[in-house]
């Protein structure tokens, strides 16, 4: 069955979290943990993988409905990526809880994702300014 956009996930010891995204496009896929369902305040994750087949991943937050600010506190841990076939997949680790202020807890209970991605585009740098990144074609 072809699908756009595909998250797993993995509950793992010590309160960290496996995360992996398949999407159906070769520019970036992100993902965002959001306190409410939307955009604004939302930790967010952009991945992409370059034509060298370099798997890039950067922690990111948002303020606003505009492009996510790099977060000082990069709590990610990339564990692989490749893309294929018209498809990127990503995968990575966070801790569920961290004392980082743009980072969204992953508490018991509800929680809420966004996604978004570029079917074509990825960052034209990899300096981490955030108007590299095109305007996401899908969300």
């Amino acid at each position: 069955e072809h699908q756009l956009f595909k998250l797993y996930w993995t509950d793992l010891e010590n309160d960290i979290i496996e995360f992996g995204i398949e999407v159906s496009a070769t520019g970036w896929i992100a993902l965002g943990i959001s306190p409410n369902g939307q955009m604004p305040s939302s930790d967010i994750m952009i991945g992409w993988v370059d034509d060298d087949g370099e798997v890039y991943l950067q922690d990111r937050y948002t303020e606003s409905r505009t492009t996510p600010l790099l977060d000082p506190h990069q709590n990610l841990t990339l564990i692989s990526g490749e893309q294929a076939d018209g498809m990127t997949r990503i995968r990575f680790k966070r801790a569920k809880y961290t004392c980082n202020e743009n980072d969204v807890q992953l508490a018991q209970g509800t929680t809420r994702v966004i996604w978004a991605f570029h079917s074509t585009a990825d960052p034209t740098t990899e300096l981490f300014d955030s108007s590299s990144i095109t305007y996401h074609t899908n969300k």
